[in-house]
């Protein structure tokens, strides 16, 4: 691999790790808690950070590196209109359990009900689809359990809120973390 693809490939992983620490940190409400899920998710992300750039300079990457590129660029596209579009909302961290204060259905929320989630996956799979690596599709399986749990989460508090009924009807026309592809 060229020292270009590398520096392009390093620099995709690090600046979406960048831009999730700094939404974790500075746009999602945090109440103190760190629920299980939580921790999981802020001590497995730098891990595999640390494998995917180690992976990038050690071993030969050639065949889907493009397709790896398009998927941060993708990634970080709808982390950074999820940022924008809930830039007023102050959302309730992964795995808090809180009650839900308005339902989105706007911006990157009229795609998905999930986008900062869906971002994260795309994330994962991006490292995963440039390397080839099976440990970092591993990895990408068990972020998507660790998310899927999350979204549960926050869909049953839907399901047990003031807007439990629009919810329903949003959910039945929008996908978790993929757009609906037929109508």
């Amino acid at each position: 691999m060229s020292f270009l693809s590398t520096l392009f490939l390093v620099a995709a992983c690090l600046a979406g790790f960048g831009g999730f620490v700094w939404s974790t940190w500075t746009h999602f409400q945090d109440t103190g808690e760190r629920p299980v899920g939580a921790w999981l998710i802020f001590v497995l992300t730098p891990l595999g950070v640390l494998a995917t750039v180690y992976i990038v300079l050690t071993q030969p990457i050639y065949d889907f590196l493009l397709l790896g590129l398009g998927l941060y660029a993708v990634a970080l596209g709808l982390l950074w209109w999820a940022i924008v579009e809930t830039k007023d909302a102050r959302l309730p961290m992964a795995f808090s359990g809180d009650t839900p204060a308005q339902l989105l259905s706007r911006g990157p929320y009229s795609l998905v009900r999930h986008p900062f989630y869906s971002s994260c996956l795309l994330y994962w799979l991006a490292g995963a689809v440039a390397t080839g690596s099976l440990l970092l599709f591993a990895f990408f399986v068990g972020m998507t359990c660790l998310y899927l749990r999350a979204a549960l989460l926050e869909e049953a508090t839907f399901a047990r809120s003031f807007f439990a009924h629009e919810y329903r009807a949003y959910a039945a026309r929008t996908g978790m973390f993929v757009p609906w592809l037929l109508p």
